[in-house]
């Protein structure tokens, strides 16, 4: 089997995500940028997909910087980005 069929990072994402979105705060944003970082890992090695990881560059700044404003934009420009059956 391969990595790409064991590993898929994108619930924890999506969970860590709403979660952060629900109650943003120090925890959650850890949890999230953890989230967001292994997301990315996979994205660049198992998917090949820069576009993808630029996306999720842009979030992880806003996450980091507590930037709410942008932050629920970005993560639904991820979810809206994910490439089909991933």
């Amino acid at each position: 089997m391969s990595l790409k069929a064991e590993y898929k990072p994108f619930d924890k994402f999506l969970a860590q995500g709403r979660s952060f979105i629900e109650s943003p705060g120090v925890i959650t944003g850890m949890a999230f940028d953890d989230a967001i970082v292994a997301y990315k890992r996979y994205v660049i090695s198992q998917l090949h997909d820069e576009p993808l990881s630029f996306k999720l560059n842009d979030l992880d700044k806003a996450v980091r910087s507590q930037d709410m404003e942008a932050v629920p934009r970005l993560f639904e420009e991820v979810i809206a980005a994910r490439p089909e059956g991933e």
